[in-house]
């Protein structure tokens, strides 16, 4: 007679794989959804869409930004990004991006990194973008950019 371990056993296997199939699709879910935001984000800078953005970006949202050319770091608060967006005195240059990286962390936050190259003028962009998970959506709360200028 064998035991009743031995005859639960392929049924402990199925709940624990498919306990596992949800964690992991839940985490895919995540990291799509995380990427998703930040593609909106990427594709609506070049246009000038801040209806786009912020419907991604929290209210928190920040901006900081450093560079090879030597000129000082700075932060730019979300009023103020939307403001320069806006004015088109940012955003408005068409670009080419990837996302490099997706990480996502006890489903609530998320790191995203991508690389941005722009023709005019000749830049690439490394940006790591912090999402948080705001109720169940997901927003960008900081953007923080590396440019490297081409000479």
């Amino acid at each position: 007679m064998k035991s009743t371990t031995n005859q639960l056993r392929p049924f402990i296997f199925l709940l624990l794989f498919s306990i596992i199939g949800v964690e992991v699709t839940a985490e895919n879910s995540d990291t799509e959804a995380a990427a998703g935001i930040v593609k909106v984000f990427l594709e609506a800078a070049p246009r000038n869409d801040t209806d786009a953005i912020r419907t991604v970006v929290s209210d928190q949202f920040r901006v900081f930004v450093t560079n090879t050319k030597g000129k000082a770091s700075r932060t730019i608060s979300k009023n103020r990004y939307l403001e320069l967006m806006d004015a088109k005195i940012i955003g408005g240059r068409q670009w080419d991006y990837e996302i490099i990286a997706v990480d996502v962390s006890i489903n609530q936050l998320a790191y995203v990194k991508a690389k941005i190259e722009q023709a005019s003028p000749k830049e690439t962009l490394y940006v790591h973008f912090t999402v948080a998970k705001v109720g169940n959506l997901w927003k960008i709360v900081q953007e923080s950019v590396h440019r490297v200028i081409h000479a």
